[in-house]
């Protein structure tokens, strides 16, 4: 992921100066943070770049994943920032593709799963979006990603379509 684009966008760097979490804070809660936040809509640019090239939402595994924020980090060093900033606010594997996440969608139990878990993340694009008439044309493309990337067989297997159509 070519992350050469960090060093020419301008930041406020009051955000990520302010920033001293204890280490007694939870990762979850650091994640939230304004300056975890900020950096993650920089490395996001990155990410939507790769998603543009390979059409993969994240990255192919946990080595590419730890050596992007390697790289990110090393970008980052004209805001002199904390020296753990990135593994503060990231964990690698937030960014890596898990391919079986859903396993075979011919399972009664995995095919509800999938729908609930794509129901929920329709119900919160709707509430950020607020124009209900993308609805269903964003519940579509949920179900694509679902059916195509997010299970071990395949938007092809017998168990995906069956789960698609049912």
């Amino acid at each position: 992921m070519d992350l050469n684009y960090v060093t020419r966008i301008p930041c406020n760097s009051t955000l990520f100066h302010d920033f001293h979490p204890s280490n007694s804070t939870r990762k979850a809660k650091i994640s939230k943070q304004n300056c975890c936040v900020s950096l993650l809509s920089i490395f996001g640019i990155g990410l939507a770049e790769h998603l543009k090239k390979t059409t993969l939402f994240q990255l192919p595994n946990l080595p590419t994943s730890v050596s992007c924020l390697h790289d990110f980090h090393s970008k980052l060093d004209f805001l002199s920032l904390l020296n753990d900033v990135v593994s503060l606010c990231f964990e690698p594997t937030q960014f890596v593709i898990t391919p079986d996440l859903f396993a075979d969608l011919g399972d009664l139990m995995a095919c509800d799963t999938c729908l609930h878990t794509g129901n929920k993340v329709h119900s919160r694009l709707m509430a950020i979006d607020g124009n209900h008439s993308h609805g269903t044309d964003c519940f579509d493309f949920i179900v694509l990603y679902a059916t195509g990337i997010a299970n071990e067989f395949g938007p092809e297997s017998d168990g995906t379509v069956t789960c698609a159509f049912a």
